[in-house]
C-alpha cells in the first residue's frame, strides 16, 4: 500500500494516494473519512494528551523499537500518506500525525515516529 501511495503521489494523483491509504486503514479496522470533522479528531487528540500527561519527553527516545508488523505497517502507510493527506484535508493530516504518535508511544518507535513527534 505504501508503494501505491508513493506512486500516486509521484504521478500527482494525491486523490488516489489518499484513497489507497484510507482503503488500507479501513481493511485493518480504522474507518476514517476523506474529510474528517474536528469531532473525529478529538478522540485521537485526547489519547495523545493522555500519553503525554506527566511524561518526560526524553522518554520518547528510549522507547523500544516497534515490533508488531501491523503497527509498523500502519505507521509506514500513514507516514507515506502525510503529504497527500495535508493537500487533501488538514484534519486528515492531523488525525494521521496523532495516530502515528499514539501508536509509537503505545507500541514503540519506528521510522515514522520522529515525524509525528516533531
Amino acid at each position: 500500500m505504501r508503494r501505491f501511495a508513493a506512486l500516486y503521489q509521484a504521478l500527482d494523483r494525491n486523490d488516489r494516494a489518499v484513497d489507497v491509504s484510507l482503503a488500507f486503514l479501513h481493511g485493518i479496522g480504522i474507518a476514517w473519512e476523506r474529510h474528517p470533522s474536528r469531532d473525529d479528531l478529538q478522540p485521537e487528540y485526547g489519547r495523545l494528551w493522555a500519553h503525554l500527561e506527566g511524561a518526560d519527553i526524553d522518554r520518547l527516545t528510549h522507547l523500544p523499537a516497534m515490533a508488531d508488523p501491523l503497527h509498523r505497517a500502519t505507521v509506514d502507510v500513514l507516514t507515506a500518506a502525510l503529504a497527500p493527506f495535508l493537500l487533501t484535508d488538514t484534519q486528515l493530516f492531523k488525525l494521521a500525525i496523532c495516530r502515528i504518535a499514539n501508536l509509537s508511544m503505545a507500541h514503540g518507535n519506528s521510522d515514522g515516529s520522529c515525524i509525528a513527534y516533531a
